[in-house]
């Protein structure tokens, strides 16, 4: 956007707006997919995960193609948000559609256990932001955010569609956990073999056809690119492999071990990243080098977790 992003321009009046909008319609439609996920219907929080990514990636690129103006690209969020709440309410349980006003003490254990959950979705929430204010604060090239944007969004879209198949395991072990705690477990670890394959799998396809298509995508930066999606990458598929069994920790009450690991590779990365500052090696490959580290310090903590009791 360029020079239209003055202080006192209407344009970043307009996206402070539609940014709040899109902060209310989030915080609702949050609401709507932990209400379908208490009735166990996990396949239509996915669907309407799905949905939403479609119509904002779909939109943005018509939109691109025909070069219409910054507003249209605004509203697209806003339009793939409500699309997506009247999705929710249209399959809403209706147990749930009935708003009833909660005595002190289940506002209290609600509260607190909420709490705890608050904690990891934060530390989640706030990782990668926190890298990308490193990259503007003390690299400040558009070029480099731009480079890492990018990566992180591939990796992200490929942690996520291996997420699905780990996300229905928090709330089928958090009911089922006092009767069959052992058999889930053997479950869990089928499954975490099973994304681990499929991630190397993905992995190699990556690695074979990337530079290819990296080529013929981008004109420029193409080794620099290639670097910065390579080592995010890595770390983003080694959480995936390691997702069921973070929801299984969930699942049977765990949530500050998580919570706490999840801290822990903050810290590691910015540990890291403050080796690279000292040693004069301060670019945007080590910093994403840094960040990937941080995520398969946490991934593999998990995995050797698995690994462990299977010993035992």
């Amino acid at each position: 956007m360029g020079g239209k992003l003055e202080v006192d321009s209407p344009t970043l009046r307009l996206i402070n707006t539609i940014a709040i909008l899109l902060l209310s319609f989030g915080i609702f439609n949050n609401l709507l997919r932990a209400s379908l996920e208490a009735d166990f219907k996990l396949q239509l929080v996915n669907w309407g995960f799905l949905i939403q990514s479609v119509i904002i990636h779909l939109g943005w690129l018509i939109l691109a193609l025909i070069k219409a103006p910054i507003l249209y690209f605004l509203l697209i969020p806003v339009a793939g948000s409500v699309v997506t709440i009247i999705y929710h309410l249209l399959f809403l349980p209706p147990i749930y559609t009935q708003l009833i006003k909660p005595d002190k003490t289940s506002f209290k254990n609600v509260f607190g256990i909420t709490f705890q959950f608050f904690k990891v979705g934060a530390l989640n929430s706030a990782h990668l932001p926190l890298i990308k204010y490193v990259i503007i604060l003390f690299l400040g090239e558009g070029r480099a955010i731009g480079i890492f944007e990018l990566s992180t969004k591939l990796a992200v879209l490929a942690n996520n569609l291996l997420a699905y198949i780990s996300n229905p395991f928090f709330s089928i072990v958090a009911k089922h956990k006092e009767k069959s705690k052992v058999y889930l477990w053997g479950v869990i670890k089928k499954v975490t073999k099973f994304l681990i394959a499929v991630t190397l799998t993905g992995y190699i396809v990556f690695f074979i056809f990337n530079k290819f298509l990296i080529q013929y995508f981008f004109k420029e930066y193409t080794t620099e690119i290639f670097q910065v999606l390579n080592f995010v990458l890595i770390g983003y598929l080694i959480i995936a492999a390691s997702e069921s069994i973070q929801k299984y920790m969930l699942g049977i009450g765990k949530v500050n071990l998580v919570a706490r690991i999840k801290l822990t590779g903050i810290f590691i990365n910015a540990l890291v990243i403050i080796v690279v500052f000292l040693t004069g090696n301060w670019n945007l490959v080590n910093i994403a080098l840094a960040y990937s580290f941080s995520l398969v310090s946490i991934g593999l903590f998990w995995l050797f977790r698995s690994l462990k009791s299977d010993k035992q």
